[in-house]
């Protein structure tokens, strides 16, 4: 499996997710993925963040997304409302005809362990892998109950290789539609679980390990139905970066279960872990401190502002 030309590839809508972003690139770092990560952003992310991202030597591809998108259609009002979801970006990700073969990720997830090793499944330009969407939902009983969506996928995690066929099929299919018929979509898994009920994209289940929610994660081991978790996916509220900025609150920010709320600490832990390895573990730079304390007034007159000065005698409180 040893091929350069493989990549980890997330996607940028706006400066919403940079968090995500920072703590992936980290993530992949610390358990020791041998193969570059790369962010495509598009005109709504900001230079503030762009610049964020080159101060972690994260590899940015730039595209101008409306530009593009105008090959596809002239409706402005469309491709305008396209662009209001964030979502349906993710699709320029396929066109990312420079590597051989990618793995895409949500920036909402945590990675467990190193998985460079998905790396060596076969896939063409068509034939993509995606875990089942799974839901939460109850029995007759009231009991909770885990359904797995077995013809619907997640979008979360994908392998794929880069082609313009898989990037044309998403397009045009997404921008064939009328605005009424768009508003009805829930996120951008509406087009790519069509186009493969219309085998126009064939789509092998990867295990639920690369991809699965906090929430189910005890219950999945419990009854052996994964050895361990991968990859865990944030898919609900809160976001752990919700919690980190103190921002998740309310009923429907409850965390399902214990293991929930351990993983969420666990995003929580290694993002400060990243920002103690970026920011303060290095003893070097500069110490300046005040030689000097003095009062002073701001004089404004004909020649200008001056500043006039009296020194405070060491000892004496200000």
């Amino acid at each position: 499996m040893e091929n350069n030309n493989f990549a980890y590839i997330s996607y940028m809508a706006n400066d919403r997710d940079i968090k995500g972003v920072l703590m992936l690139n980290y993530n992949l770092k610390k358990v020791n993925s041998k193969y570059k990560y790369y962010v495509l952003v598009i005109e709504k992310v900001s230079k503030a963040i762009r610049e964020v991202l080159k101060e972690h030597h994260i590899e940015i591809i730039d595209i101008d997304f409306f530009k593009l998108m105008s090959k596809f259609t002239n409706n402005v009002e469309l491709i305008e409302l396209v662009l209001s979801k964030h979502y349906y970006g993710k699709y320029l990700v396929f066109n990312q005809k420079q590597f051989s073969k990618v793995i895409y990720l949500d920036t909402d997830l945590l990675l467990m362990d190193n998985i460079d090793h998905l790396f060596s499944l076969d896939c063409s330009e068509n034939l993509i892998y995606m875990a089942y969407d799974m839901q939460l939902a109850v029995n007759k009983d009231n009991h909770p109950i885990v359904v797995f969506t077995r013809n619907g996928f997640n979008s979360g995690v994908i392998l794929y290789s880069p082609g313009e066929s898989l990037f044309n099929s998403c397009y045009t299919k997404l921008l064939g539609l009328t605005i009424d018929q768009f508003r009805e979509l829930n996120t951008d898994q509406d087009i790519l679980n069509s186009l493969i009920e219309d085998k126009h994209i064939q789509c092998i289940a990867l295990n639920p390990k690369y991809n699965i929610p906090p929430s189910v994660v005890y219950d999945m081991m419990a009854y052996k139905y994964i050895d361990k978790p991968y990859i865990i996916h944030y898919m609900l509220k809160p976001k752990p970066w919700d919690v980190l900025d103190c921002m998740a609150y309310g009923e429907n920010n409850v965390f399902y279960n214990n293991t929930s709320r351990h993983l969420h600490k666990l995003w929580i832990s290694t993002y400060n872990e990243m920002m103690e390895t970026h920011y303060f573990s290095s003893s070097g730079g500069n110490n300046l401190y005040a030689k000097e304390y003095h009062f002073g007034s701001f004089l404004k007159d004909d020649k200008g502002i001056s500043v006039d000065i009296t020194p405070i005698p060491k000892g004496n409180s200000i």
